[in-house]
């Protein structure tokens, strides 16, 4: 129960970071905070307790191929942008960001 208390603590306090970064003179590093490891910290300790060494290694491999999909998220929304208003671009990068997640996932399971 500890965990789940501890990762929803560093959400909100990672969620409140990014609004006030986007509110300061610093908004650009808005864009750095989301990347902060987080989640994946969670994920690693608790994939050791479940499974070891080995389970952690697999789960950050994966996290580093999970890059991928974000990538495709954000250059979604910053070209479709040029084109689209805001409430248009920002589910077509997310519509990007499943779709390529889905193939990462599907690749993965077949390597």
């Amino acid at each position: 129960m500890y965990y789940y208390v501890v990762s929803g603590l560093m959400g909100a306090v990672v969620a409140v970071l990014i609004a006030m970064l986007a509110r300061s003179n610093y908004f650009i590093l808005a864009g750095l905070a989301p990347l902060f490891p987080t989640f994946a910290l969670f994920a690693h300790i608790l994939s050791y307790r479940v499974g070891g060494n080995g389970q952690v290694r697999d789960v950050a491999l994966f996290g580093a191929f999970s890059i991928i999909p974000y990538l495709f998220y954000v250059l979604g929304v910053y070209f479709a942008l040029t084109k689209f208003r805001f409430e248009i671009a920002i589910p077509m990068g997310l519509v990007l960001w499943a779709i390529s997640a889905a193939i990462v996932y599907v690749l993965w399971n077949r390597a």
